[in-house]
């Protein structure tokens, strides 16, 4: 979900005439882009992106299928000082159309999302904020309904891959109410950004800590509008040290990112591992009752480096990103992860813009949680312990022109959910998954 938005320019919504008429006929524009003209004269500048796919599980996982989906996202950004004359603020909204079905749970079994698209079928509101700088741009502070995996816990050169996980990450999506404040569940929230030196920024960001309402079932038909707007829901609180870096190069500077940062989850988390009287739940004498705990945490370490470019101005740059994070075991289905990757643009001189990658994460999955645990009780194992489960991926992103991008995409998923239990007990061929797809995005 890295950079769905971004300000992109609408230059189809040419069904606005007459909304400033003077405005327009002062400015001499084919009548298509005259609206927009005006739209932007006045600080407003929509835009409109559309993600298509079509993904192919070819085996493994729970059965051969296919899935096909598409995500339409219509955003408005508004300049208040253009608008208003109110310097340094801006207002965004944005709403989603999702269509069709994906892979992860019912084809592969995985605990990744195999698709950073992949979501319950819905028109919904998603952003809707005021953002406010300060300070010359030393500061700014954000409050309104957002969405956490736009500016944290990621990786820059992550935002190109297919699967979800290289953006907002596995672990949070598995452990935390409803997967956090992610897409496509934007919820209350205010942001404080401090850059007291060019180079060093400070991000703070305090969310409501559970963006579905209680209760069973799929979180994002609990509120399949984004219209709920919850405040109940405990508290998110992210912190986030970033440190900007320009390596000097023979052939010119190599930009990067180093990020350390930690989330707190105030809500109640049930132990993986024993019962309310201490007893293991793998225990003939345990209650059954798992002990609760107050809160959930995790810490993790992000670095994001371009390391070689070309001579050539458009020639080719290698960039990498590597991610750690952690969790406490006894609360949480995935308590340790690490991926990362490789990027390479312009491969080829006369396509500067394409871009080849490859990643790869590994997923530290609790055993003893249950329903995994009664399997290994039954095979006369011990309910503690721990399987990975493991992603590569392999991706190709072809520039058409300077709205539509073409991506074939390969996706192989080792041990889904860590060799599940009822992965096992389904499938009694080959378990490990091998996904291939094709995407095609257009921003306009």
């Amino acid at each position: 979900s890295v950079g769905r938005h971004g300000g992109r320019f609408v230059r189809a919504l040419g069904l606005l005439p007459g909304l400033y008429p003077a405005q327009a006929a002062a400015q001499p524009a084919p009548a298509a882009v005259a609206p927009i003209a005006a739209l932007e004269a006045n600080g407003i500048t929509p835009s409109l992106t559309f993600t298509g796919e079509f993904l192919r599980n070819t085996r493994g996982g729970y059965e051969i299928g296919n899935g096909v989906e598409s995500m339409t996202e219509l955003s408005v950004s508004l300049d208040t000082a253009a608008a208003f004359g109110w310097p340094g603020g801006t207002v965004y909204g944005s709403a989603l159309a999702i269509t069709g079905q994906g892979l992860s749970t019912d084809a592969v079994g995985s605990l990744t999302t195999i698709s950073s698209i992949e979501a319950t079928r819905s028109v919904r509101l998603f952003e809707l904020y005021y953002e406010q700088t300060l300070a010359n741009g030393r500061a700014s502070i954000r409050i309104g309904q957002m969405s956490a995996d736009e500016e944290f816990m990621i990786a820059p050169d992550g935002a190109v891959f297919v699967d979800a996980n290289f953006g907002w990450p596995t672990l949070p999506s598995v452990d935390l109410p409803a997967g956090g404040p992610a897409y496509p569940l934007a919820t209350p929230g205010i942001r404080l950004r401090l850059t007291p030196r060019q180079k060093w920024s400070l991000w703070l960001g305090l969310f409501n800590g559970n963006p579905a309402p209680d209760g069973p079932g799929n979180p994002q038909q609990m509120d399949p509008t984004g219209t709920n707007f919850r405040l109940n829901g405990g508290a998110f609180t992210i912190a986030e040290l970033q440190r900007q870096t320009a390596f000097a190069s023979r052939h010119g500077t190599l930009p990067g990112t180093f990020k350390l940062g930690a989330w707190w989850n105030r809500n109640r988390f049930a132990d993986v591992l024993v019962d309310t009287r201490g007893i293991s739940l793998a225990s003939p004498r345990s209650n059954g009752r798992p002990r609760e705990h107050g809160d959930d945490y995790s810490f993790y370490a992000i670095a994001d480096q371009m390391l070689w470019r070309a001579r050539a101005r458009n020639g080719l740059r290698i960039g990498a990103f590597a991610r750690a994070m952690w969790a406490p075991r006894d609360r949480n289905l995935v308590y340790a992860q690490v991926d990362g990757g490789l990027t390479l643009t312009g491969l080829f001189p006369s396509r500067p813009n394409d871009v080849l990658a490859f990643g790869t994460g590994l997923f530290r999955v609790n055993r003893a949680a249950l329903p995994l645990r009664q399997y290994f009780v039954r095979l006369g194992r011990s309910p503690d312990v721990n399987g990975i489960e493991t992603l590569i991926e392999a991706t190709y992103r072809l520039q058409l022109g300077p709205h539509w991008q073409l991506q074939p995409d390969i996706q192989y998923s080792l041990q889904p959910a860590g060799y599940s239990a009822q992965l096992l007990e389904h499938h009694k061929g080959p378990v490990d998954a091998l996904i291939i797809g094709l995407r095609a995005t257009g921003e306009f």
